[in-house]
């Protein structure tokens, strides 16, 4: 109850402690919660990070409660095969299906049945201990994420089937997106990039005009964006600790 800060229900996650690590004080956690409604239910996603089993891995699940009859759809259902890492960021969420970070893993998932649709990992020769780093930006239907392997990832939401990559420079802030461009500060360099969503063609990158003060001036890892109006472009606004700046969108 917002009024009163009352609980008005808590829910029993369930959490699996078979084969934890004995000397670890992580007793798994609920890693995310995403209410929706679906015929005129309210349902709740939940998904939740067991202890870890041999070091860093973990074991994610899903579960789904129906809050409106009181009654669990499903308790635990698997999200990778396997163990991965916890959860890295905020999952995103796109109609009934959710995407969720996971150490160097991907997935897609129905959250009405908890059935996985795809997964992925962002292993290989150019990235054999890489995280993902960045929150997903779903926009222009296609996934945007970002590998510590130094590549802008864009993925088809349906197949989890790459689409395009493009090299940058170490992790990056949260992305936005504006007509066809996605913008972010990449933490390697400290630049403002403009991407085109259709192709990963880098559009721009602008370094931070503090630099010149002090070498630690670069732009932090925060993007606003102003909606255009009036017929003009939208505008980017970033900041370096010393001063803000606003630019006019690619387009």
């Amino acid at each position: 109850d917002m009024q009163t800060g009352t609980p008005q229900f808590i829910l029993p996650v369930k959490i699996d402690t078979t084969d934890a690590l004995a000397n670890t004080d992580y007793s798994g956690d609920v890693s995310c919660v995403y209410p929706f409604v679906y015929n005129l239910d309210t349902l709740i996603s939940i998904v939740v990070t067991d202890p870890p089993i041999s070091g860093y891995r973990f074991r994610l699940t899903t579960s789904l409660y129906n809050l409106s009859k009181r009654v669990w759809v499903y308790e635990r259902a698997p999200l990778f095969n396997g163990s991965n890492g916890g959860v890295n960021n905020k999952p995103v969420v796109s109609g009934n299906n959710m995407y969720v970070c996971s150490g160097v893993g991907f997935t897609g998932f129905d959250m009405l049945t908890g059935n996985i649709k795809w997964s992925t990992n962002f292993t290989g020769t150019d990235s054999p201990s890489s995280f993902l780093t960045s929150s997903p930006l779903i926009a222009d239907n296609k996934i945007f994420i970002q590998n510590e392997n130094l590549y802008l990832y864009c993925l088809d939401p349906k197949s989890g089937i790459q689409l395009w990559r493009q090299g940058i420079f170490g992790t990056c802030s949260q992305m936005t997106y504006l007509n066809g461009v996605v913008y972010f500060v990449c933490g390697g360099d400290g630049k403002l990039y403009a991407i085109d969503a259709a192709n990963g063609n880098k559009l721009w990158a602008i370094s931070s005009p503090d630099v010149k003060i002090s070498s630690q001036a670069s732009f932090d890892r925060y993007v606003g964006l102003v909606p255009p109006q009036n017929g003009q472009k939208g505008k980017i606004v970033v900041t370096t600790g010393l001063n803000a700046y606003c630019y006019e969108a690619y387009k």
